[in-house]
């Protein structure tokens, strides 16, 4: 989307990363965790982003998106199924076995 995350206007880096105001968003307690401050939080943060994720973590977001499942534990991926009410994982491949 964008190289650096400030390039992209409808981020939330601006508020978080940055500190700007921005009456649209409400600081997620993770992201209060991360410092006492407003400045120290956005230190932190830009510290996280800056970080970056590994080649596993992108491998996972990218066969999510591919295949349009979720990412994350087990647990956040069952409440996503109990709150939808159907599954969200890979079934087995192909025809269901004769009985």
């Amino acid at each position: 989307m964008a190289a650096d995350p400030a390039d992209y206007q409808w981020s939330s880096y601006h508020r978080n990363g940055l500190g700007r105001a921005d009456s649209l968003l409400s600081p997620h307690s993770s992201y209060l965790g991360l410092g006492t401050t407003r400045d120290g939080r956005a230190t932190k943060y830009r510290e996280l982003i800056n970080e970056g994720v590994g080649p596993e973590v992108v491998g996972q977001i990218r066969y999510g998106a591919r295949k349009g499942l979720p990412v994350g534990g087990s647990r956040f991926k069952a409440d996503i199924e109990e709150h939808l009410g159907r599954r969200l994982s890979n079934g087995r491949i192909g025809r269901p076995t004769k009985k």
